[in-house]
């Protein structure tokens, strides 16, 4: 482990890949979302 990234606040990331139709063929859109970056909020439950 990399001492640096040791005290590092855990990464929380969303992720989807969507595929798309078109006229060429198939297109694959990745994303990724860095939910600590974004301001972003986890919790256990759906209110």
């Amino acid at each position: 482990m990399d001492p640096a990234s040791a005290n590092a606040a855990p990464a929380f990331v969303h992720t989807d890949i969507t595929y798309i139709n078109a006229r060429t063929g198939w297109l694959y859109l990745a994303t990724v979302i860095d939910l600590g970056s974004r301001g972003g909020a986890t919790a256990d439950q759906l209110r």
